[in-house]
């Protein structure tokens, strides 16, 4: 039987059992039971059901919640070797998560004597050990980036929502305790004082998080990925992905597959005539380039349809997220402002909403703007993010050139 064509009723015996998982069922009984169909569904087979159950209304956080008992439930069934990854070349987006998961393994292991050795004694060359395999993992941002920004909304194209769903959340939960790490580690170097049951009750479960996170992608994620996206659609991550940036360790080629289309189109000289002048289409691109903020324009429908890209813009963005619900360009714990903030707009309750942010060392004006026609008719949301450090900072008046950048 082909395993990658799952039958309906295979199904919704795996979901009757992930659901049982869920109302409180014993996870030994689950087990035994799931072993009895396991054998017709592959990987991203399971990705799949997980998909349907958010569909259905079981809440994200619930999937966050079970997930782990689920991949656990899936890998104890799988034969050694019954979860493979055909050969990638070296370039293609799939061979650099994985080499990236490698050398992320790689740290976690070196790390975990490190810490075993602290708990036993305070000394200054492991803690600054220490710091230094954190800041490597620290290096994790970009891996989860890619996968958020690149790799997730081509899922979404082919309505295979449940991965992205729950593994944002999750990155955004290791990223907490990444940060939260980093400050903790800060603290140390200072006082050499390490609290008691700080490592185990904390530190490890936050490792633990992350190659559990690693397993996630080798056996259900890329699994799935391979089976839904087209070379084209490789191809197009790929070329994002340096925009990005890699995670310990980058890849040394260009993988470009024959025959492939890609979403690049050629720019025309053509004038457009606005209301107020005239510009060419390149003279148009470089005035956005130029705008001291960050803009992007969502349709009516919430749907991103333009984004700037001058060099210092702040928060990343990449070709990918063109026609992507912008719902989907929000970690989980966020959506619901962003909803609130549209479903105002479109009922004219409000035009303008906004709030300040402080982020690695900067001062943040974030805005967003109804975009409405001459009728007043909504067609759309315009998002600026402005730094206003130094504006925050001034007092008085800067008449001399070349002051103030």
């Amino acid at each position: 039987m082909d395993k990658n064509v799952i039958s309906q009723t295979d199904k919704e015996k795996v979901k009757e059992l992930i659901k049982e998982l869920h109302d409180g069922a014993e996870v030994a009984e689950v087990k035994n039971r799931f072993k009895e169909v396991i054998d017709k569904v592959t990987a991203s087979g399971l990705a799949e059901i997980e998909n349907e159950l958010i569909k259905e209304g079981l809440p994200e956080t619930e999937v966050k919640r079970l997930c782990d008992v689920h991949l656990s439930v899936f890998l104890e069934t799988l034969e050694p070797g019954a979860v493979t990854l055909p050969q990638s070349k070296e370039g293609h987006p799939l061979h650099t998560f994985t080499k990236e998961n490698e050398a992320i393994d790689e740290v976690v292991l070196e790390l975990k004597p490190i810490l075993n050795k602290l708990k036993e004694h305070i000394e200054e060359d492991l803690i600054f050990a220490w710091k230094e395999k954190h800041n490597m993992l620290m290096d994790l941002e970009k891996h989860y980036s890619r996968k958020e920004n690149l790799l997730f909304p081509f899922l979404e194209e082919y309505n295979f929502m449940g991965p992205s769903q729950v593994m944002w959340a999750i990155h955004d939960d290791i990223r907490k305790g990444l940060k939260a790490t980093n400050r903790f580690l800060d603290d140390i170097i200072v006082t050499h004082e390490l609290p008691p049951g700080k490592i185990d009750q904390e530190i490890f479960p936050l490792l633990t998080m992350i190659t559990e996170m690693i397993s996630k992608e080798k056996n259900i994620l890329f699994p799935a990925s391979l089976e839904k996206l087209s070379n084209t659609d490789w191809y197009n991550i790929e070329q994002e992905s340096d925009e990005i940036g890699y995670c310990l360790y980058a890849p040394t080629t260009k993988w470009i597959p024959e025959g492939v289309e890609t979403l690049k189109t050629e720019i025309s000289e053509n004038f457009i005539k606005l209301e107020t002048g005239v510009l060419t289409l390149k003279q148009l691109e470089l005035l956005f380039e130029y705008v001291p903020m960050d803009l992007t324009f969502v349709d009516e429908n919430d749907i991103v349809r333009f984004f700037s890209n001058h060099p210092r813009r702040i928060f990343v963005r990449t070709k990918a997220i063109i026609g992507r619900s912008v719902q989907n360009c929000h970690p989980p714990k966020s959506v619901h402002i962003v909803e609130q903030i549209l479903d105002d707009f479109r009922a004219n309750k409000r035009d303008v909403a906004g709030f300040l942010l402080k982020l690695n060392g900067l001062y943040l004006h974030i805005r967003y703007f109804a975009v409405r026609d001459a009728d007043g008719v909504y067609v759309g949301c315009l998002e600026t993010t402005q730094d206003i450090t130094l504006i925050n900072k001034f007092e008085g008046e800067v008449r001399l050139l070349n002051i103030i950048e």
